[in-house]
């Protein structure tokens, strides 16, 4: 099991020649669970646990990172 927390401060140092704005600072909670059965690795997990909205620094004004996600990935090496 693996909880992943990734987060920023509020970003105010930009360019406004390059159209940059200031950014609010962020905090996202990820969630991962990896087992091993019969050859395999079975991985799930939720990112954005908290379903919070949010903007990266230096991302387009208009676009905010995807809300709640959740994901399964099985591999196999042979």
């Amino acid at each position: 099991m693996e909880l992943e927390v990734l987060g920023a401060d509020r970003q105010e140092r930009v360019s406004t020649a390059a159209g940059e704005k200031p950014t609010a600072g962020y905090a996202v909670l990820n969630a991962r669970l990896a087992l091993q059965a019969a050859g395999a690795t079975v991985t799930a997990g939720v990112e954005n646990v908290l379903d919070k909205e949010y903007r990266a620094h230096l991302d387009p004004v208009t676009l905010y990172r995807p809300a709640r996600n959740v994901f399964m990935k099985v591999s196999r090496s042979f």
